[in-house]
């Protein structure tokens, strides 16, 4: 059975720029097929399992032909997959889509073409730059920039038509296509701007006059745009810069627990990348001995959410559910715990002001707590046993899971913030640098990272809204609401 393969354009910016039939049709994704150029959080929307090719493209640099770009496309579709080939903004606006398309109509391989928000709008847009205006312009012209001979583009046509001029991939050509407007006539002040990495966190934006484009140009890198009109004078007054805008933070969880946090740290316009320090391994603990632990104890107490995925897995899968807690009273340590019980029906009766386990432990021994069992992880803080122990509390330790080093850690580049919600990833975190700001949720969280040399701060409070005034507070307490 033939697969189909969906020619897919990711939009300018953010992820969350692409349109909803894009993301819906990438996260069914087998195999993907991408660009280089790509917005912020783009490629970490591919499923894991699907086949990933880098197909990118540089200035005079072809990792994979283009010939061979479409042969890929043919035989990952004959596998009978579901295709993306995904690429950076409009696929069919200098994105060479339409000659893939064709290539798949010409060997009957099913097709479907799913528009994007190419970077010749959204840049200049999200600058602060309307293309028409009513007091400036009325039309646009769009044109490529990679171009090989100065005859390509009429510069004296289309300053007789007037408007708005904007070039892709024009960066390298700039004194060209400002030679070629002031010898056609074209005012040496019309206003001109070159826009860097439009709409991402790494957004760089100059503002110039024609006669001084080409030395503009030379401060900026690829992928860049440059907008030639009147229009550019409307930067100033129409720029919404994000607070976090040119932020980049790494948030040092897992994956399941760092998603809220960076889609909410990128819409505020920061550049924000998962990078967990550990990985957690549950123990094989048999259900028969999980049940007997738990009826035989009054008090449950459980140190972490993480825990209770874990034991609720474990139970759920021998055929038990959550009356097993019936008449037992459930202690946890924090918020976040108490919300992953609600999940399964199960309330929380007892849980400190402060979320540490040692403000459990004296909860428990204020509420004349015995015969209690902890469900923690192995290699976590003892001090909520020995706060126990010297008040004459039995209780049972059993070990759920632990937590080790990763088995890679990617960093980005430049980063100026690391978000660390435990010990162990302040522990685990790879690096030597010590530049940034450490932002820690909870005292343990905190002294770990200082002991390290980092610059620290400590949230107020031990939630995801917490962490995320806490880097929010590092730039003149911006966003705190």
């Amino acid at each position: 059975m033939t697969g189909r393969v969906y020619i897919m354009g990711a939009g300018c910016g953010s992820s969350d720029m692409m349109s909803l039939r894009a993301f819906n049709v990438l996260r069914s994704a087998e195999a993907v097929v991408y660009d280089r150029i790509l917005g912020d959080g783009v490629f970490e929307l591919i499923p894991e399992c699907a086949e990933k090719i880098n197909a990118g493209k540089a200035s005079g640099k072809h990792l994979i032909p283009q010939y061979e770009i479409n042969k890929i496309l043919l035989e990952k579709a004959k596998e009978g997959k579901i295709v993306v080939r995904l690429k950076g903004g409009d696929p069919f606006l200098f994105g060479r889509g339409g000659e893939e398309a064709e290539f798949l109509y010409e060997n009957n391989i099913p097709f479907e073409v799913i528009p994007g928000i190419s970077s010749a709008f959204a840049a200049p847009e999200l600058a602060g730059i309307p293309l028409t205006h009513r007091g400036f312009s009325s039309a646009v012209h769009i044109l490529t920039g990679h171009f090989k001979y100065d005859k390509e583009i009429d510069y004296t046509a289309l300053k007789k038509s007037g408007g708005t001029y904007v070039f892709l991939m024009g960066l390298k050509n700039a004194e060209k296509i400002q030679n070629g407007f002031l010898a056609a006539g074209l005012d040496k002040k019309t206003p001109c701007a070159v826009i860097e990495n439009g709409g991402t966190s790494a957004e760089h934006i100059g503002l110039t006059e024609l006669s001084q484009l080409a030395e503009t140009a030379e401060n900026f890198v690829s992928p860049s745009i440059i907008v030639i009109g009147e229009v550019c004078t409307l930067h100033k007054k129409l720029y919404s810069k994000k607070p976090l805008w040119g932020r980049n933070i790494i948030i040092a969880r897992p994956f399941e627990r760092g998603e809220k946090l960076k889609k909410r740290l990128e819409t505020e316009g920061a550049r924000a990348s998962i990078v967990p320090g550990i990985k957690i391994t549950s123990f094989d603990i048999a259900a028969k001995t999980l049940v007997d632990s738990i009826k035989n104890h009054k008090y449950i107490v459980f140190t972490s959410r993480t825990g209770v995925g874990f034991i609720m897995d474990k139970l759920f899968s021998a055929g038990y559910d959550s009356h097993i807690f019936g008449g037992k009273i459930i202690a946890v340590t924090g918020g976040g715990t108490a919300e992953e019980l609600k999940k399964y029906g199960i309330k929380a009766d007892l849980m400190p002001e402060n979320f540490y386990t040692e403000d459990l432990a004296y909860l428990l021994i204020s509420e004349n707590a015995d015969n209690i069992l902890l469900l923690r992880a192995e290699n976590g803080l003892k001090n909520m046993d020995e706060i126990l122990l010297q008040n004459g509390r039995t209780f049972e330790t059993l070990y759920i899971y632990k937590t080790e080093k990763a088995d890679r850690q990617i960093l980005p580049e430049n980063f100026d913030t690391v978000v660390f919600a435990s010990p162990s990833e302040v522990e685990f975190f790879d690096t030597d640098r010590t530049d940034f700001k450490a932002v820690c949720i909870g005292k343990h969280t905190f002294e770990a990272a200082k002991k390290r040399g980092f610059d620290c701060v400590l949230s107020k409070t031990q939630t995801d809204e917490g962490l995320f005034k806490a880097v929010c507070g590092h730039d003149n307490n911006i966003c705190i609401r």
